[in-house]
């Protein structure tokens, strides 16, 4: 069975406001009970029910040969925002050939989303399968100074597979998974670029492939093993190899140069003060340009890693799992940049499970977060938990909330997401913000209003979330409750 498709061919940075609005009031602490009303869609519309044969994992997590798998794929990108991907709708260029063949392979995870608006906190709640506050560990953006490390010994499910006699490795273009404890578990974890990973005119996310497929032909096929290939791209700084900037000569002019990484910033920056409305739609024209170039050639670099691993056929013991670890705004909020907001563009995702031949293909369309990585592969694999998760196994339960966590200090976002609605908490004291994101999936109208019962629903679940951090960290004082 065919996996692909044909078709044609830093430290974290957080960019400047467009303006916001502050409220020195805090939420109420109590809100009046409410009865959920919230609507409850059908179950995969348009698609039926996964019948009961082969090796039922889940409802949606169908072994058809009845075997598990054995080895472990693991393909993360970096700072991917789902809309610019063709297969959530995305039609301005062709970004996702690649990535779109994968998610149709397997089990697609339509509604998907981070834990976090960034990397660090992110792989904490996939690698261990809980929320950050219960793996013990919140840490703040890369914004300066460097985060902190894990706490103790980070117990991450390549770890403990690895005591188990997995061989682990690690090829990544992001230092920030080879760091601060991430790292745990892997017998070997390379950055590109480095001296043992060089990066010539192709640019990191080939080198990071070709790395990946040295890993591949020096492991030992008779042992299991575990292979994860972070794609670093779209991350800023955005130098595609100039292939993939075809349009560029015939694109609006900006006034300011977007080459260097730091022009990249400078840019960034200054557009949320150019006073020319023109000058502002032509830069972020030019710099969303560059975003999709890195987003089609890190989905040509995947496509490229698949084909090698379907040659050598890979797929007949081995999972792929794959998943972008958080999104990226494009001024949709005020800024550009990820690691600030719980806004949709910063925290949401995608995310798939996929064995061809072997992993019956399904459209989830329930709500999943990174969380539930861990649980559900270890059902796949039909192995015993290493600890309790506070993750799921991937269901098709439609009705499921999920909740996000951006640890700033006093500028912390608490978020709890339904299928149908959303509630952010900022510690400020900034205008809590409650959207309905069956009319409005963009988060553009705050409808916050405390005596809506929608609203003392989610805050309901919210609020012990709070309370939860606060209890834990002594230096966190969140607006509202500073006699906790």
């Amino acid at each position: 069975m065919h996996l692909l498709q044909s078709l044609p061919l830093l430290p974290l940075l957080v960019f400047g406001s467009l303006g916001g609005c502050r409220n020195s009031e805090p939420p109420q602490k109590e809100l009046p009970e409410a009865e959920d009303t919230s609507a409850k869609p059908d179950t995969n519309p348009g698609q039926d029910s996964a019948p009961e044969e082969g090796l039922v994992v889940s409802p949606v997590l169908i072994l058809e040969k009845e075997v598990h798998p054995t080895n472990i794929l693991l393909v993360t990108t970096d700072t991917l925002r789902t809309n610019h991907l063709n297969s959530y709708g995305y039609e301005e260029r062709i970004t996702t050939p690649n990535i779109d063949a994968l998610l149709a392979s397997g089990v697609n995870l339509t509604r998907h989303t981070s834990c976090s608006s960034w990397t660090y906190p992110a792989f904490i709640c996939a690698f261990t399968g809980t929320d950050q506050v219960t793996a013990g560990h919140w840490p703040l953006p890369w914004i300066g100074d460097v985060p902190q490390s894990f706490p103790g010994t980070f117990p991450s499910f390549v770890a403990d597979l690895n005591n188990r006699g997995y061989q682990t490795a690690m090829v990544t273009g992001n230092q920030v998974l080879r760091a601060f404890g991430l790292e745990t578990g892997f017998d070997v974890h390379i950055k590109c670029p480095r001296p043992e990973c060089p990066v010539g005119e192709e640019g990191i996310a080939a080198a990071t492939t070709n790395k990946a497929i040295e890993f591949f032909e020096a492991f030992d096929r008779s042992q299991p093993w575990l292979l994860q290939v972070h794609y670093f791209e779209p991350h800023l700084p955005n130098d595609p190899p100039a292939r993939y900037l075809p349009e560029l000569a015939s694109m609006p002019s900006c006034p300011l140069p977007f080459t260097t990484n730091q022009e990249q910033i400078d840019m960034l920056n200054a557009v949320a003060d150019m006073e020319d409305p023109t000058d502002r739609a032509n830069c972020l024209a030019i710099a969303e340009y560059y975003y999709d170039a890195e987003v089609r050639f890190m989905d040509d670099e995947i496509g490229r890693l698949l084909a090698y691993a379907e040659e050598q056929g890979l797929w007949e013991d081995t999972l792929l799992i794959y998943f972008s670890d958080h999104g990226e705004e494009l001024y949709d909020h005020g800024f550009w940049g990820h690691g600030t907001k719980n806004h949709h563009e910063q925290i949401s995702g995608t995310a798939a499970f996929s064995q061809p031949g072997n992993l019956k293909p399904y459209t989830v369309t329930g709500a999943t977060t990174l969380e539930d990585i861990a649980p559900t592969t270890y059902a796949l694999l039909g192995l015993e938990p290493f600890q309790a998760f506070t993750g799921t196994v991937i269901d098709d339960a439609e009705n499921r909330i999920t909740h996000q966590l951006t640890y700033r200090y006093e500028e912390t976002q608490h978020s709890v997401t339904t299928p149908t609605d959303k509630l952010i908490y900022s510690a400020d004291c900034s205008p809590m913000q409650y959207y309905d994101l069956v009319s409005d999936p963009n988060e553009t109208q705050n409808l916050y209003d405390a005596t809506n019962p929608r609203v003392a629903t989610l805050w309901g679940e919210l609020e012990p979330r709070i309370q939860q951090l606060a209890l834990a960290d002594e230096g966190y004082s969140p607006c509202g409750y500073e006699d906790w």
